[in-house]
């Protein structure tokens, strides 16, 4: 993934241009579904961005802390005026002892990486918080689009991972019908 494509004019319009997207607001409601009725105080958003998921933390006073590898994006989720703690940091080397979280927020973000680094973000993920919430954009095969960047990856794959890590799918909001949702996955067999 490229962090430069998040830094400057780019991290301020970000929000602008995605709010235009029906998925954007889709994610929203599936989190608001997922975070309901969860005995939750600590939670991990990463990458944070610009912290478009903030406020809705917010109104259920949670302790949040939002991770994110772009100072840019950073700067534009300070303006959302949260009690949010912001660190610049990489998401494949949390800087938390293991389970430190309640849960992990992680969206728009694993469909830039192969299905290596997948496995690499979602263990640790998982080492830092009991609970994780994720967006996933799947298919019968793995597919990558050369000209963005991006990954649909391959269904089966994606359940070996959480088989292997034991993790269990706790709940499932499909975002639309080209194979894209948001997973909430416990630590469990599945």
């Amino acid at each position: 993934m490229d962090i430069q494509r998040y830094q400057d004019q780019k991290a301020t319009k970000y929000e602008k241009v995605r709010m235009k997207q029906k998925k954007w607001w889709e994610e929203n409601k599936a989190l608001i579904k997922m975070l309901s009725n969860e005995n939750i105080e600590h939670i991990l958003d990463v990458p944070t961005g610009t912290g478009r998921f903030l406020p809705l933390y917010e109104d259920k006073k949670y302790t949040i802390i939002g991770v994110d590898a772009s100072k840019d994006m950073l700067e534009q989720a300070k303006n959302k005026n949260t009690s949010a703690f912001l660190i610049e940091g990489n998401a494949f080397n949390l800087p938390f002892d293991n389970n430190t979280f309640d849960l992990s927020v992680c969206i728009r973000f694993l469909n830039w990486f192969d299905i290596n680094d997948v496995n690499k973000l979602i263990k640790e993920l998982k080492r830092v918080s009991n609970t994780i919430i994720l967006g996933i954009r799947l298919h019968k095969h793995m597919i990558k689009n050369e000209k963005k960047g991006l990954y649909r990856h391959d269904n089966q794959e994606f359940h070996k991972i959480l088989k292997k890590l034991n993790l269990k799918i706790k709940d499932e909001y499909k975002v639309d019908n080209k194979g894209y949702s948001i997973f909430k996955l416990t630590k469990g067999a599945i």
